[in-house]
């Protein structure tokens, strides 16, 4: 029965995320603007944080589902002109859409009519009562966003009222005035009214940092998601107290309802994926990490050198210092090694996380304290995925010199994760001179196919399966696989069908090996080509899903052929044509029982392995 799981698991992997994101994602049209007012004159105050804030905040909405748009140090008609265009989108999008408006900098109160103002960064002179003419006022923000769009759900978030704004204006006071609550709009200060906000912090705010960590936490409503936030910032600071009005009549669940991950995921990088971030700043200086008395320990090797050979670069050296972590049935889980390439002056960091997490948000690496850098995942195999840093001599001097490494990403439930290496024993084992000269072990060999490889396809096929719970809803899949010669599906394509959701998505795998960041292209027949980056590597391949329109499904009906393009390891171009003409109808046919579909591939897999026992030269 395992067998038949493994030729199933396309379809099995976009079910559970379907299952896991349906709420999310699929079902709402999602619209951010996140503004950063960081660099103001002298005499109004300038701010250390506001672009950090924008950051962590823009990447935690992306993870969520959320097209956002990011203005830095905002004059007042940027502002103006940013929000205008963030009521057209809600109100093109009918009234399942979400907005999140997210301001970062200075703001003020004004006496005389009790309103809030955002300080743009050409407000210069805040002594002369013009200033006024110059601020937005929020007020006039929450109204615009209510009238465009009034059945949207509208998040707007005042990160502002800073200790270091300047007010020697009479009329003016530091904090902000409470307001009344606004239909449709949940209304967030980073702050209580008529009381400041602190700018601490090197990495962003207190606020935005809690705030962009309870974002991608599921199964939380606004309500609980703001509790925690104002907890954590309270925490931070000692002093600090958020202050929310909330105008909606029903709960929101901004990354989703459910919490389940995929059991698709290897379990042993499923228990470490769902173990809550370690505190960076208590790195371990052991070989062993005890996650807690309840949890498996992570198991580290020594640090190691070993130099070897590059035959693809001019015969030249390269050599490997490194360290891996594994559970206690030897699983690796998390891996760091630092690359150094004979007459090249540029070295590598290489971290590697488990399959599973989510790919956009790309990883952060610490040293004990020092400030977080941030790199996207460029590779997966079947070892995990990796992402490569620039190992500056400063940044190698750190580990030479620090206690732990924290490597950072998202999971496949949107849950931060931090695991930490252990620094003790780096130095030395990168002092060694090298022992031996052997073949580069190098990075692993692209699983992803080369041009020209045979493959057979499983006819287009339609199955509808209910989702976990007793009130869960029907998902639909009009799904094919590609086939290599000995039986592995290698390539998938599949369109998922949520009952009662509007939203639809066609969802590509192309094999593990793939380079991440090019992303991947579709094209049905000669039509223009859509792209769309990968979203999640397992076992089985890495995924990019498209959103499926009713023209989409409808050129997929009366095509002949669906194009899937990548890039592969090597940096060569991989496109599989999958054919069409049974796919109206299987998509408009009677749905097949799950079963007699696991029964088929079966079948075809034997088939397979028959013939490429019979082939010439076996």
């Amino acid at each position: 029965m395992g067998r038949i799981v493994r030729l199933t698991v396309w379809l099995v992997i976009a079910l559970l995320f379907t299952m896991c994101l349906a709420k999310t994602s699929l079902a709402q049209k999602r619209f951010a603007l996140v503004i950063g007012n960081k660099d103001y004159a002298p005499s109004v105050g300038p701010l250390k944080n506001p672009l950090n804030d924008i950051d962590l905040i823009s990447r935690a909405l992306t993870q969520i589902g959320f097209q956002v748009v990011i203005v830095k140090n905002a004059t007042r008609i940027d502002i103006n002109r940013e929000v205008s265009h963030l009521a057209r989108k809600l109100e093109d999008s009918g009234d399942n859409a979400i907005g999140f408006l997210y301001y970062s900098g200075h703001g003020v109160a004004r006496a005389r009519d009790r309103f809030n103002y955002l300080i743009p960064v050409d407000v210069t002179d805040m002594s002369n009562e013009d200033f006024w003419f110059n601020a937005v006022s929020l007020d006039a923000i929450l109204l615009e966003l209510e009238s465009s769009a009034p059945k949207a759900s509208k998040f707007v978030i005042f990160d502002a009222c800073r200790n270091e704004l300047r007010l020697p204006t009479k009329g003016t006071a530091k904090g902000f005035e409470a307001i009344r609550q606004t239909n449709g709009i949940f209304v967030a200060f980073s702050t209580s009214p008529n009381y400041t906000a602190s700018d601490i912090g090197e990495t962003g705010g207190p606020y935005a940092r809690a705030l962009a960590y309870e974002l991608v936490r599921p199964g939380q409503d606004q309500l609980t998601l703001f509790q925690n936030v104002k907890e954590r910032v309270f925490e931070i600071t000692g002093t600090q107290r958020p202050w929310e009005s909330n105008g909606f009549i029903h709960r929101v669940y901004l990354a989703g309802e459910r919490k389940e991950l995929p059991k698709t995921v290897d379990e042993t990088a499923r228990t470490y994926l769902t173990t809550p971030a370690p505190d960076p700043k208590t790195a371990p200086a052991v070989g062993s990490i005890d996650q807690g008395a309840t949890e498996p320990k992570i198991t580290f090797s020594s640090w190691m050198k070993s130099c070897g050979i590059d035959r693809e670069a001019n015969s030249k050296q390269v050599c490997r210092t490194s360290n891996e972590g594994r559970a206690g049935a030897g699983e690796r889980v998390v891996a760091a090694e630092l690359i150094e390439r004979e007459n090249d002056l540029k070295k590598v960091l290489r971290v590697t996380l488990p399959k599973g997490m989510s790919i956009q948000p790309g990883t952060r690496v610490i040293v004990d304290n020092d400030q977080p850098i941030t790199a996207p995942y460029v590779i997966c195999f079947k070892e995990g995925c990796m992402a490569d840093y620039e190992a500056s001599r400063e940044l190698i001097a750190k580990l030479k010199k620090g206690q732990g490494l924290s490597i950072q990403g998202i999971n496949g439930a949107g849950q931060p994760i931090s695991l930490v290496v252990p620094l003790t024993g780096f130095a030395t084992a990168n002092a060694r001179p090298p022992t031996q000269q052997t073949a580069a072990q190098g990075t692993p060999q692209p699983a992803a196919p080369v041009a020209g490889t045979q493959l057979t396809f499983f006819p287009w096929t339609r199955f509808c399966v209910k989702g976990q719970g007793a009130n869960a809803d029907h998902v639909c899949f009009t799904g094919k696989d590609g086939w290599v010669e000995s039986g592995m599906p290698v390539v998938a394509a599949v369109l998922i069908e949520p009952e009662n959701e509007p939203k639809k998505v066609l969802r590509v795998t192309l094999p593990l090996g793939m380079s991440i960041q090019p992303g991947t292209r579709v094209i049905v027949d000669n039509d223009p080509p859509m792209t769309a980056p990968y979203v999640f590597c397992f076992d089985n391949g890495c995924m990019a899903d498209y959103e499926a329109s009713g023209e989409l499904i409808g050129k997929l009906k009366r095509g002949q052929g669906l194009v899937i393009q990548g890039i592969n390891g090597a940096g060569q171009p991989i496109s599989v044509v999958f054919p069409l003409g049974d796919f109206a109808n299987a998509y408009d046919g009677p749905p097949t029982d799950p079963k007699v579909f696991e029964e088929q591939q079966k079948k075809l897999r034997e088939e397979l392995q028959r013939r490429a026992e019979e082939a010439p030269g076996r």
